[in-house]
């Protein structure tokens, strides 16, 4: 991020989107706090913009979002980004919930 130069004031006035993941730069400097520069603040393969999307996209609603800031929102082991895609150790094998620990409810995480 630069300091003190134009960026910083477009992220203040909430204009632009500089990284492309949807979130305007304001919102995430100073309501997600996550990185305006970076699409993916956490590097769990869903963009920032993805994983406010459901919800307040001013705010983290937790059960609709999963956590910009946490590549494992659910703490089961899996990154966000491979539970909703289907992808890494889940490919072949579908998608899961990030936001559950144990998606099918059978009790095995």
């Amino acid at each position: 991020m630069q300091s003190g130069g134009t960026y910083f004031g477009a992220a203040v006035a909430g204009v632009g989107d500089v990284n492309g993941d949807g979130l305007g730069d304001g919102l995430e400097a100073l309501i997600t706090l996550t990185d305006p520069t970076d699409p993916d603040s956490d590097a769990d393969g869903l963009t920032d913009g993805q994983e406010v999307g459901e919800g307040d996209p001013k705010a983290f609603d937790e059960g609709f979002d999963t956590n910009p800031l946490d590549a494992d929102t659910d703490d089961d082991g899996l990154k966000d980004g491979d539970e909703a895609l289907g992808t890494g150790p889940l490919a072949g094998k579908g998608k899961t919930d990030p936001r559950l620990k144990d998606s099918d409810g059978d009790g095995i995480l």
